[in-house]
């Protein structure tokens, strides 16, 4: 299997059970953090991926040495049978694009795929408005 980013809709890879993945969002706002595993959850049922679980990772440092929560992210992308990581854009990895960068290559050297949930249509909005 060849890893990399996807942003949208998984391609078809051969395989005879459902794809197993994780989520991964980075939010400091209940709401907002709502909304995100929302987003991840709706994407892997239109998609029809199996989603393990999501992890929550407060940690608002932008340094290069990882959080708890992506350590928790990478141990479980190479211990488990699992497909990858699914997560809302890639600033969740970080809002510093050389350390979103590093750890995108982290998450890639583990031969593990990362998707991106595509924007919602224009117009759509959680409340429905």
């Amino acid at each position: 299997m060849t890893s990399g980013i996807h942003f949208g809709e998984p391609g078809r890879v051969p395989c005879s059970a459902r794809q197993r993945v994780y989520g991964y969002v980075r939010a400091f706002d209940p709401y907002q953090l709502a909304l995100e595993r929302r987003s991840i959850q709706g994407f892997c049922q239109r998609m029809n991926i199996d989603l393990v679980r999501i992890i929550e990772d407060p940690c608002q440092s932008d340094e290069i040495a990882p959080c708890g929560s992506f350590l928790e992210l990478t141990c479980a992308l190479e211990l488990e049978p699992v497909y990858g990581v699914v997560m809302p854009e890639l600033a969740h990895l970080s809002p510093n694009k050389t350390v979103q960068a590093l750890r995108l290559q982290w998450i890639t050297s583990l031969k593990r795929e990362v998707f991106v949930v595509p924007n919602e249509p224009a117009g759509f909005r959680e409340t429905g408005a």
